[in-house]
C-alpha cells in the first residue's frame, strides 16, 4: 500500500514536471511570435552606431515590436543572430522575433537625410536641393565645386587635365546624409559614387578611340550631359549622340536647346530667337563645338551612348509631344517634321 502511494506521488510529480515543460515551451513559443500578426503598420526604428544589444532590445520593446527584451537577447545569442547592425529600419507588429532579428543582422538603410539627385541635375540644382534640406550653404557648396583641386588627390578621374570643375561628376543616386556632414564631405560622397560607376563601367578606357571630336574625359562627359538632357529614352540616346558627333565632324553648331536652358537657368517648351542669341560660351547656337564643361551629371546610359554612338547620316532631330524624336538628314526634312509636330516652325 505504501509502495503504491509512493508510485502515485512520483507519477503526480512527473505529470507536474511535464505540464510545466509544456507550458514553458508554449510560453517561449509565444515570445517568438508576432505581437499582433494582423497589424502591418510600419514603425520606423533608428539604431545608431555603437548602440548595445541591451539598448536595442529596449528600443524594440518600447515600440511594442517584441514581447520580452530579455528573451530577445537570449534568442539572438543562441541562434547566432547577435550581430546587430546600425541603420534605419521599418518593422511592424506582424513580424516574428526571428524576422526582426534577421533584419537587424542584415542591416537597415543608412542613417541620415534622404537626398535623391535626379538624372540631369546641375550643380546649382543639387546645391539648392541640399540647402532646402538644411544640409549645406548653397554658395559655399558651389564655390567648392568650382575648384577640382579640392578633391583631385582622392579621385583618379579628376586627375584628367581636361576637367575644369565638378559639374557633371556628381552621380545621380539616392544618398543618406547625416546632419552635420560638411559640404566637403558631402561632395566627396557624391564623387565616390561617380568613381565607383566609372570604375565598374571602364568609363576612362579607350576615350581617344571614340571619335576625333571626343579626345578626353571632359569631351565625353560634356557630350553625354547634353544627350542626357535631350532624351529620356535610352533607345534613342546613341542616335542623338551620333547626330551631335556628325555635326561636330561637319563643323555645324550643335544648336542644342538644353545648352541654352543651362545658361537661362530655366526649362522652356520652345526657345525664342532671342533665347538662342544669349551670349555665353555654353550657347551652342552661336558657338561651334562643345561647351566648356558638362551642363549636368549624365547617367552611365548617356555616357555609354556617346562611347558607342550610332553611325547614321542624320543631322537633325525634333522632339515629339511624347518625348520621343523624329530624326532628319536634311534641313528641309527637319522643317517638315517640325511643322508636322507643332504646326509651325
Amino acid at each position: 500500500m505504501r509502495k503504491k502511494r509512493k508510485n502515485n506521488n512520483i507519477l503526480k510529480f512527473l505529470t507536474i514536471i511535464i505540464i510545466l515543460i509544456i507550458l514553458g515551451i508554449l510560453y517561449f513559443r509565444t515570445l517568438k511570435s508576432p505581437v499582433d500578426k494582423n497589424d502591418t503598420t510600419k514603425i520606423e526604428v533608428q539604431i545608431d552606431d555603437g548602440t548595445s544589444s541591451i539598448k536595442i532590445a529596449k528600443i524594440l520593446k518600447s515600440h511594442n515590436l517584441i514581447k520580452n527584451d530579455k528573451y530577445f537577447l537570449y534568442y539572438a545569442k543562441t541562434n547566432n543572430l547577435s550581430n546587430l547592425k546600425s541603420g534605419v529600419y521599418e518593422f511592424s507588429k506582424s513580424q516574428s522575433l526571428e524576422e526582426i532579428l534577421k533584419s537587424l543582422n542584415t542591416g537597415g538603410r543608412p542613417i541620415g537625410e534622404k537626398v535623391t539627385i535626379k538624372e540631369g541635375y546641375s550643380i546649382k540644382q543639387i546645391a539648392e536641393l541640399l540647402e532646402e534640406k538644411g544640409l549645406v550653404n548653397k554658395e559655399f557648396f558651389i564655390e567648392l565645386t568650382e575648384n577640382k583641386a579640392n578633391f583631385s588627390d582622392k579621385f583618379t578621374f579628376l586627375q584628367d587635365e581636361s576637367i575644369q570643375s565638378l559639374e557633371g561628376f556628381m552621380y545621380p543616386e539616392t544618398y543618406f546624409i547625416p546632419k552635420g556632414t560638411s559640404e566637403t564631405e558631402i561632395i566627396s560622397m557624391f564623387l565616390s559614387q561617380t568613381q565607383k560607376i566609372f570604375d565598374e563601367n571602364s568609363v576612362l578606357s579607350n576615350i581617344n578611340d571614340i571619335n576625333p571630336n571626343i579626345q578626353n574625359l571632359n569631351n565625353l562627359i560634356t557630350l553625354a550631359s547634353i544627350v542626357e538632357k535631350e532624351s529620356a529614352d535610352n533607345s534613342e540616346r546613341d542616335i542623338i549622340a551620333g547626330i551631335f558627333i556628325n555635326r561636330l565632324t561637319n563643323s555645324i553648331p550643335l544648336q542644342s536647346c538644353v545648352t541654352v536652358e543651362y545658361v537661362l537657368g530655366i526649362h522652356k517648351q520652345r526657345l525664342s530667337y532671342e533665347d538662342t542669341q544669349v551670349q555665353s560660351p555654353y550657347n551652342t547656337y552661336i558657338n561651334a563645338g562643345l561647351p566648356p564643361t558638362p551642363i549636368c551629371t549624365p547617367t552611365i546610359s548617356s555616357i555609354n551612348a556617346v562611347k558607342n554612338y550610332k553611325r547614321t547620316d542624320y543631322l537633325f532631330f525634333v522632339a515629339k509631344q511624347d518625348g520621343s524624336h523624329v530624326f532628319s538628314r536634311t534641313y528641309d526634312e527637319h522643317l517638315k517634321a517640325t511643322k508636322d509636330i507643332y504646326g509651325e516652325y
